[in-house]
């Protein structure tokens, strides 16, 4: 189902329709065994594997991570907007902040182990995989040497592993975010609607590498070690970092060497990021509306609505890029590509809210498909009866 042909699912005859927050979300695991369950119906004359590859497809049975819910800064970060008991943060347009890093994804192509330790796969500290998805990017520039010396050996595992099936390891993302804007502001016919909207949210793009010789200083990192205890050994461990794809970076008129505790000026370059909502944003928020709106959206590798097309201007009336529903970022990824998501803000009084009750997620082709998943965090969430936020989900396909 592709582009804004998910929002009519309700039309579907009720055995047809999908239930996303509330369908169980399978293990690799479980897809193995239901694509075994199903090669064994007929031993005498077995289902061909296409056709089962094509029933996992088509149910969209994919194993899946999840990340949830984003960092809360500390107020030595400079960040005065924030209210923990309320568990909400708040992007103000103007300065340093109006550009806000909210969460990363796991590497494509990694999935956790399901607590089968009987072999020696590498496996993320859990502690690694909750700060990596929240620690900020670095504007480090892209011609500098990086460390690859295990990149290719990590990668081929993953691969292994996961058993990615087909050109695309990617098949959705889902993202679930809870947000607002400061709830006045704009020209009056916009109210309510997401036309005049300048806060909303934008996905980039990092790529992992990996190293067996060297420290990894600034970047966001984790390291990889043996899931079998009896052959741990703190020689073997791989460190692991990424490479922001884009944003993209310019050189930072700010930079001075010797005032590095100052975010703004530490780092000779500084990502770029448009003025505008542009064309591929993920989602805005409704203009001049101060209640918090969910959005669910999702982007699927068979998307094929044009942005110049009638679908593209539905999709920028529901606050989406237009060019967001052409297929095009999902088939795109790679084994190892970390989506990530940002909150934005733009002109004086404008101002995105952002519940940490939002989600995302990577479904993919592992072994019939993968889901990779971002979330907020869940645990203090009762008070609210939510689920935690902002969320990324990726699916990927499997052989």
């Amino acid at each position: 189902m592709s582009g804004t042909d998910q929002n009519k699912e309700s039309e579907l005859p009720l055995n047809m329709q999908f239930y996303d927050s509330e369908r169980y979300q399978p293990s690799l695991e479980d897809v193995l065994t239901v694509k075994n369950i199903l090669f064994t119906l007929r031993p005498e004359s077995p289902l061909p594997l296409e056709l089962i590859d094509a029933i996992i497809d088509l149910s969209e049975y994919w194993p899946h991570t999840t990340t949830k819910g984003f960092f809360f800064p500390g107020q030595e970060e400079g960040d005065q907007n924030v209210n923990i008991s309320r568990r909400e943060v708040t992007i103000r347009a103007g300065g340093l902040l109006e550009n806000k890093f909210l969460l990363r994804t796991l590497p494509i192509g990694y999935l956790p182990s399901q607590g089968n330790n009987n072999d020696s796969s590498l496996e993320i500290d859990p502690a690694d995989q909750w700060k990596f998805s929240k620690q900020r990017p670095k504007p480090l520039p892209k011609d500098r040497e990086i460390p690859q010396d295990a990149t290719e050996e990590v990668l081929n595992e993953w691969v292994e592993r996961s058993q990615i099936r087909g050109e695309h390891p990617c098949k959705k993302i889902v993202f679930h975010l809870r947000s607002h804007d400061q709830g006045w502001g704009g020209v009056r016919t916009d109210k309510g609607t997401y036309r005049g909207s300048y806060t909303w949210f934008d996905v980039g793009l990092e790529r992992t590498y990996a190293t067996r010789k060297e420290h990894i200083p600034e970047s966001p990192s984790f390291c990889l070690s043996s899931s079998d205890s009896d052959t741990q050994d703190s020689t073997n461990e791989i460190k692991c970092s990424t490479q922001t794809i884009f944003p993209d970076l310019q050189d930072n008129p700010s930079y001075d060497r010797e005032n590095d505790a100052n975010p703004a000026t530490k780092y000779p370059h500084m990502f770029v990021h448009a003025l505008n909502p542009d064309n591929k944003i993920l989602q805005k928020n409704k203009t001049a509306t101060r209640v918090f709106e969910d959005h669910k959206i999702t982007w699927r590798f068979n998307d094929d609505i044009h942005p110049e097309s009638p679908e593209a201007d539905e999709l920028e009336a529901q606050g989406r890029g237009r060019e967001t529903a052409n297929g095009e970022f999902v088939r795109n990824l790679k084994i190892g590509d970390v989506v990530t998501l940002w909150a934005k803000a733009r002109f004086p009084g404008w101002a995105n809210t952002v519940e940490d009750e939002s989600s995302w997620r990577f479904l993919g082709p592992f072994q019939g498909a993968h889901t990779c998943c971002f979330q907020g965090v869940a645990e203090e969430q009762t008070e609210k009866g939510g689920e935690s936020l902002p969320e990324i989900v990726v699916n990927v396909s499997m052989r």
